[in-house]
């Protein structure tokens, strides 16, 4: 089933507890006792039978069902753990999908895929065992929707009527709202009216009027839409337009296109064209290319030809890039990111140098980010060799830095960070931006893996101020899970380093425990300089837990406060409590630190509440006349300080 593609995967599910009690009863009582469920214990029920013959501590099923997980090949272990499940008891199938549940979190099963099958089979058995199955841990937020759904799927064909007591009797909710979502796009294929009135009680995802709107189409077209068009205005009429629309574009774009076309000009019809145009391309790119180019104009016809361009490349990327090739520039930019991924499948090298040649010098380039991922995933030997054959420049970094970024891509040839700062270093060093970021992240890789190893590499660099850098960003990321020892290996940093290192660690500690952080510096010898360092906790602080923060700001002596307080402090403690913020600048004592405080004060509460703060402006006495002007006057453009 298909209907779970508009699905969001939002709040933890709150269904099932009462379910997941029932089923520990049943299993951790005698092993040969059978379930008592719905369905279950009746002469035409297979799953009644007694417990089977044990071989070994097992049943043969279970030692059956266990070798055919064993197979490497997903679409094989499919087939063979199918082959099984005809056969299978209740008590079986029961077994089989514990089996498959892990333990330490059992959101998670160890193949998604077969529990689904094992609880699709046992829904035909057994429906409430099922579904109780599906939605163990419900209450702890673990359950996995695509086998719940595999379980309505069976049931939308079988029991309907059950699945359906089962969702009502659910509490109110998120979860609920998710459920009866599921329910209502499979209810669309037999019967939407039906699945618009499920929707109507529970206001899901305005996803599934899409879902069923698509389904109405496929039998009456121009009635659905019109239907569509006849909801109150907002996000579930536009779903249910583009639903509508999409299925009709697919089998009469002619017809779907005027009706589009006839609407009045705004984003809601460019939007419903953009759909339209991709279903259209599905079926007929060429056609629908042809349309694009011919009948529209302006920002819809460049929507229109990014849809295309899209569905085309899949289909067929010979005539797709013949097809490119003779467009616009304009219209082949804004083409690049959509189809750059799909023209990687088939020559990434060409597809790399084509998606930078539409966004030079552009580090966030779309279509370079998406080809480098994927061919890095698929060939990591080909895409680096590549990369190493390109002039040094902007290209190179950025190409290099998608390749070795593990967050842009994480399939299992993700080289080692070691590997990755080896290539990194012999393609630049570290000498711009992009390569030192690039760098960095690798170094805070390793020192989350191997601290030790990473350190010892960093201190080999000969480029020794390099090697320092690195170590300190080894230094935080190892604060941020073991603080003390990054304290005790501060020490292997050149003295003239040391303090930054102690500021980036305690900024990292502070993040995962401010309190332990700010005792720590509290304990350094009188007379050590703190300042920056405190300024980096109270403002780490301020952010995580601002009320821990101001009382400790507040337990502050004034000569160590006096230290600890910058004027963004201050600005971060106006947007939590505006007279926690006033006690702390008035304890300042006079100067420079004390004005600067008191103005960005006066300037930050004006702009959040202009009548108190003018208020209290006009009549106090720690501002001094220039002081109050500039308070009151709207900052200039840029946002940033004056």
């Amino acid at each position: 089933m298909s209907f779970l593609r508009f699905l969001p995967w939002l709040a933890p599910l709150v269904v099932g507890a009462l379910a997941g009690v029932a089923i520990d009863r049943t299993l951790r009582s005698d092993p040969d006792f059978p379930p008592a469920a719905t369905g279950t214990g009746t002469a035409s029920n297979p799953g009644a039978s007694a417990a089977p013959a044990r071989a070994n501590g097992k049943t043969d099923a279970a030692v059956s069902f266990a070798a055919a997980l064993e197979e490497k090949k997903a679409y094989r272990r499919r087939e063979l753990v199918g082959e099984l499940l005809p056969a299978m008891t209740v008590r079986q199938l029961i077994e089989a999908a514990e089996s498959l549940r892990k333990k330490s979190n059992i959101k998670r099963w160890t193949d998604p895929a077969a529990a689904a099958l094992v609880l699709g089979r046992l829904a035909q058995l057994d429906p409430g065992m099922a579904l109780a199955l599906a939605s163990v841990g419900a209450a702890q937020g673990d359950v996995d929707m695509s086998v719940l759904s595999r379980v309505l799927d069976v049931l939308a064909e079988t029991q309907p009527a059950t699945a359906e007591a089962w969702i009502r009797s659910l509490p109110p909710g998120s979860a609920r709202r998710n459920i009866t979502g599921m329910w209502a796009a499979l209810m669309a294929k037999i019967d939407p009216e039906a699945a618009l009135r499920w929707i109507a009680a529970d206001r899901p995802s305005t996803w599934s009027y899409r879902n069923i709107f698509e389904q109405m189409a496929e039998t009456d077209p121009l009635g659905a839409v019109n239907r569509a068009a006849s909801l109150p205005a907002g996000d579930q009429r536009q779903r249910a337009l583009e639903g509508a629309l999409s299925a009709w574009a697919r089998t009469d774009p002619g017809s779907a296109l005027s009706w589009i076309r006839n609407r009045p000009l705004d984003g809601t019809r460019s939007a419903l064209l953009a759909q339209a145009m991709a279903s259209y391309a599905e079926s007929n790119p060429a056609a629908a290319a042809s349309y694009a180019l011919g009948a529209l104009d302006g920002q819809e016809r460049l929507k229109a030809c990014e849809e295309v361009a899209q569905k085309w490349f899949k289909a067929d990327f010979a005539a797709a890039r013949a097809w490119l090739q003779g467009l616009p520039p304009e219209i082949v930019r804004a083409c690049a990111p959509n189809v750059a991924a799909a023209w990687g499948e088939h020559d990434p090298a060409g597809a790399a140098a084509f998606a930078w040649e539409m966004e030079p010098d552009n580090r966030w380039n779309r279509g370079l980010r998406q080809v480098m991922s994927e061919w890095a995933s698929r060939d990591f030997t080909a895409a680096k060799q590549w990369v190493a054959g390109l002039p040094p420049g902007a290209m190179r970094d950025t190409a290099l830095s998608i390749m070795l970024d593990d967050r842009s891509w994480g399939g299992t040839n993700a080289p080692e960070p070691r590997v990755a700062l080896d290539l990194a270093m012999t393609m630049g060093a570290g000498q711009t931006d992009l390569q030192r970021e690039t760098i960095n992240r690798n170094m805070q890789r390793w020192a989350r893996d191997d601290f030790d190893a990473a350190a010892a590499w960093a201190r080999g660099l000969p480029n020794q101020a390099l090697g320092a850098d690195l170590l300190k960003t080894a230094l935080a990321e190892m604060a941020g899970y073991d603080p003390k020892r990054a304290i005790l290996n501060i020490g292997l940093l050149p003295a003239d380093a040391r303090a930054d290192a102690t500021t980036r660690v305690a900024s990292a500690w502070a993040f995962r425990d401010p309190a332990a952080a700010a005792q720590w510096v509290n304990s350094w010898p009188s007379g050590t300089d703190a300042a920056e360092v405190r300024r980096t906790i109270t403002g780490t602080w301020l952010r995580t837990n601002p009320a821990a923060a101001v009382a400790w700001i507040q337990s502050l002596p004034n000569d160590v406060l006096a230290a600890a307080i910058s004027p963004q402090t201050i600005r971060q403690l106006v947007s939590f409590d505006p007279n926690a913020a006033l006690a702390v600048a008035t304890r300042l004592p006079d100067g420079e630190a004390r004005a600067q405080a008191l103005d960005s004060f006066a300037r930050s509460w004006y702009q959040r509440d202009p009548t108190s703060a003018g208020l209290w402006i006009s009549q106090t006495g720690d501002l001094n006349a220039e002081q109050k002007q500039r308070a009151v006057q709207p900052r200039t453009g840029g946002g940033g300080r004056r």
